[in-house]
């Protein structure tokens, strides 16, 4: 058992697989936001300490997901594939939020900006999760 199942097993008795997951995405919001709004060192660090938490619960939970919905005899192949497109699709989110920048000419502040970038992230993470 690794340290990520110490917080993640609980956490899905208690909340259930969609919820850890959808609380994910509200950490990564979080931890993304708090340092465009704000300059206190100590709010930056607990927004980044929740958005680190997150991402391995979305892992354990979306790969527990897979192997009880998945045939058997289709694991390999369905995962490979989630593995895949999860990786790949991840370098779009901030190649759609730098040509929006540059199409837009973006010449704002750095607190001002992040919207942007965030938003074409938050785009490419849910076409990557939609299912078929």
């Amino acid at each position: 058992m690794t340290k990520a199942h110490i917080l993640t097993l609980p956490m899905q008795r208690l909340l259930g697989r969609r919820w850890l997951i959808g609380l994910n995405i509200i950490g990564n919001a979080v931890m993304f936001g708090v340092p465009s709004l704000s300059n206190n060192p100590w709010l930056v660090g607990a927004a980044g300490l929740l958005g680190s938490i997150g991402g391995p619960m979305w892992t354990i939970a979306a790969h527990s997901l897979l192997g009880r919905k998945v045939p058997s005899s289709l694991l390999g192949r369905v995962s490979a594939a989630y593995s895949f497109l999860g990786n790949g699709i991840a370098a779009s989110g901030p190649l759609l939020g730098g040509l929006l920048a540059k199409r837009l000419a973006y010449k704002l502040p750095s607190h001002s900006a992040p919207p942007a970038p965030f938003s074409c992230s938050s785009l490419s993470s849910s076409l990557s999760q939609r299912r078929p």
